[in-house]
């Protein structure tokens, strides 16, 4: 899992940003 600047909190539901 990989942790976005911005994505990866906003949202942190978004799996195409946090990479779940």
């Amino acid at each position: 899992m990989k942790c976005e600047p911005l994505l990866g909190r906003i949202p942190p539901f978004a799996p195409q940003s946090t990479g779940y």
